[in-house]
């Protein structure tokens, strides 16, 4: 599976007509898009034609995209909400670097056809949106208008044909959808639960860990970890602190305190320990910097992870078997 591009799912709109918070959902939906471009990922468009991207997307029954954006930053400038005139604008910057997926781009592809498999949904066959997905291995994004576009997995139906005898084959796979902040939150976790390689943890790393930077020696020390129990432990526990660094808050918020407060086992090392043991605490960063982490998470059977914060990030000077004391 991709992080690093995410595929709009223009089937969730239009909003029904009696839809009781309509502005509230497009709000949470731009938080989730400016979150999810902060970590890196591209928002791919499919349509069938050139010319529908985001701005002429119907909304609600004679409401595009772009006039809500018009009319809601204006609204914004007015009531001195600075906070959502920021996301707003933010995301009228951002639209304008999309990626677009032509029909031609997936129209050879064997598979003959997909749909949602939920009744409420099924209705969207042959789907673009779904054909794209699977064959290059994406997620999608949602506005959440119903409560069936809420959920964070969507169950899909994916027919081939095989063989020259014509033979069909259907078979379902759940595809992530993110429609929130805490959908976002929630989709990682799963995703780190199924095991994912050190290698794709590495790989991917600004989309998992957004606001948390690795020292020169993390990524092998990473490979290492991988084989012992502790490892999904580490990588949920940096979930944590990645979703709670996000703006307006800053790394430098994420204290001994402020991480304890998080259910997080983090502290400092004493006096004596530093006197005599400090250099070993010592750790190279890019840039050549080398930086001194006494502070450190503390996991089972003796895994720590030092540590230090600055205003650009929360950098991983070290993960691994306890350093000498």
């Amino acid at each position: 599976m991709n992080f690093d591009r995410i595929i709009f799912n223009y089937h969730s709109l239009p909003f029904p007509e009696d839809h009781p918070d309509m502005d509230g959902v497009v709000i949470q939906f731009i938080d989730c898009y400016n979150r999810l471009r902060a970590a890196g990922v591209r928002t791919v468009l499919i349509y069938e034609e050139k010319n529908n991207l985001w701005e002429s997307l119907i909304l609600q029954k004679g409401k595009t995209f772009g006039r809500w954006l018009v009319e809601r930053g204006r609204k914004s400038r007015e009531q001195n909400s600075s906070s959502l005139h920021e996301a707003i604008s933010l995301f009228k910057k951002s639209i304008t670097q999309y990626n677009l997926i032509k029909d031609v781009d997936y129209s050879s592809w064997p598979c003959m056809s997909a749909c949602f498999s939920e009744k409420d949904l099924a209705k969207h066959v042959d789907s673009p949106v779904l054909m794209a997905a699977e064959k290059y291995q994406l997620t999608i994004l949602s506005m959440a208008s119903t409560l069936a576009w809420q959920k964070r997995q969507l169950q899909v139906t994916y027919t081939w044909m095989l063989g020259k005898n014509g033979i069909l084959q259907e078979r379902s796979r759940y595809i992530c959808n993110h429609t929130t902040k805490e959908s976002i939150a929630e989709i990682k976790k799963y995703l780190l639960q199924q095991g994912l390689a050190p290698d794709t943890i590495i790989q991917y790393w600004q989309y998992f860990f957004p606001g948390i930077e690795r020292g020169i020696d993390v990524d092998e020390q990473l490979r290492k970890l991988a084989c012992r129990p502790q490892y999904v432990g580490v990588l949920q526990t940096l979930l944590t602190i990645a979703h709670n660094i996000c703006p307006p808050k800053k790394p430098t918020d994420m204290n001994c305190t402020a991480l304890k407060e998080l259910g997080i086992d983090a502290s400092d090392e004493s006096n004596t320990t530093k006197h005599t043991y400090g250099k070993t605490r010592d750790f190279r960063f890019r840039g050549g910097n080398i930086v001194r982490c006494c502070h450190h998470l503390k996991f089972g059977n003796g895994i720590r992870l030092h540590y230090y914060v600055d205003t650009t990030a929360f950098h991983i000077g070290y993960v691994g078997s306890h350093l000498p004391i």
